[in-house]
């Protein structure tokens, strides 16, 4: 709204203005993250974000968020979120489901049936968040909380890009697959550098969903 008004203010305050708006529009920069595995091929679905290491404001309001259940599966399989965020958990399946966490960084447990809906959990504090069901234990889901409103999750070529004011960041990826501890492969962002490659030293864990599911094709 401020630089909207231009023609109304008079010169000084023309100048500050436009000044105010140049200098917001420089502060804010992208930040191209690759995301490789131990064979060194590209790794989808892992989640990326920047940390503020200076004075950088991290205040962005969180989002609502949904863990859908489809096909006796959760949807998605990962879902990234801001500390205090709200997530609704409706279930598109035509089953009930008994959704439920006991992890350190949220536990709770929610009877879903065809349709219903219930209110949304409180995600606050940081941290992996481990979903099952009770009723059908191949169904496994993630919800990871971070404590910044900087982060996405990478694609198919295991790229992220991250809108973000200019300044110093620690970088640092997750997947509920990884060996390696998400700390030994943070890096710190460098002045006038935009992209960055991070590599993992271990191997990914065996896919066991996978398997699990097929156990169980025909069960209700």
């Amino acid at each position: 709204m401020l630089c909207r008004t231009l023609t109304l203010l008079p010169i000084r305050a023309l100048l500050l203005t436009t000044l105010l708006c140049l200098s917001g529009w420089t502060r804010s920069a992208a930040y191209e993250v690759t995301v490789w595995d131990a064979d060194g091929l590209p790794l989808p679905g892992a989640a990326v974000y920047l940390r503020a290491t200076g004075n950088n404001s991290q205040t962005v309001e969180p989002l609502s968020h949904a863990m859908d259940q489809v096909n006796q599966q959760f949807a998605p399989h990962v879902l990234l979120v801001q500390r205090g965020a709200q997530v609704s958990f409706p279930n598109s399946d035509s089953i009930k489901h008994h959704v439920y966490s006991f992890s350190s960084a949220k536990t709770f447990e929610l009877k879903l049936y065809s349709k219903q809906v219930e209110t949304p959990v409180l995600f606050d504090r940081a941290g992996v968040v481990e979903l099952g069901c009770n009723i059908h234990d191949w169904m496994l889901g993630y919800i990871y909380v971070v404590d910044t409103p900087y982060f996405a999750q990478s694609g198919s070529d295991g790229s992220v890009l991250i809108e973000a004011p200019q300044g110093q960041y620690t970088i640092t990826i997750w997947h509920p697959r990884m060996q390696d501890n998400p700390d030994d492969l943070s890096l710190e962002s460098r002045s006038g550098v935009m992209a960055y490659r991070v590599a993992l030293k271990m191997p990914l864990l065996p896919d066991y969903q996978a398997g699990l599911a097929a156990d169980f094709d025909d069960y209700e």
